[in-house]
């Protein structure tokens, strides 16, 4: 998989493109760790660029990105999930874990809206 990094707002974006490799997670790591560096950070993963169907390596990235922005204090959404992928993730529940939008405004909105409940 490859990722694109922008900074848009006050939220990191990282565009996912791409096929799920074997060892996509400690890539993965190698690529986020760079760019995650102060705490709090908002967080928008743009999968409308993945290819194929997924499956394990896929969710363990998936987690691995949830977890290392929820462990630094922030907030992460991920939008544009492909339909495929996505009625998958709606069979098994997964869409509440992951948070997932449809678009990228409406990821944006959601994470303007939760901060600005967090500040009120």
């Amino acid at each position: 998989m490859q990722y694109e990094f922008t900074d848009e707002d006050n939220v990191l974006v990282i565009k996912v493109s791409g096929r799920v490799l074997a060892n996509e997670r400690l890539l993965t790591k190698r690529e986020l760790t760079s760019r995650l560096q102060k705490p709090n950070p908002n967080v928008i993963v743009d999968l409308s660029g993945v290819k194929g169907q997924g499956g394990p390596s896929f969710l363990g990235i998936l987690n691995f990105l949830r977890m290392e922005v929820h462990m630094l204090g922030g907030k992460i959404k991920f939008c544009a999930l492909p339909s495929d992928l996505l009625h998958s993730f709606q069979e098994n529940r997964l869409r509440d874990i992951f948070q997932i939008e449809q678009t990228m405004i409406q990821a944006k909105r959601s994470l303007k809206n939760e901060n600005y409940e967090k500040k009120h």
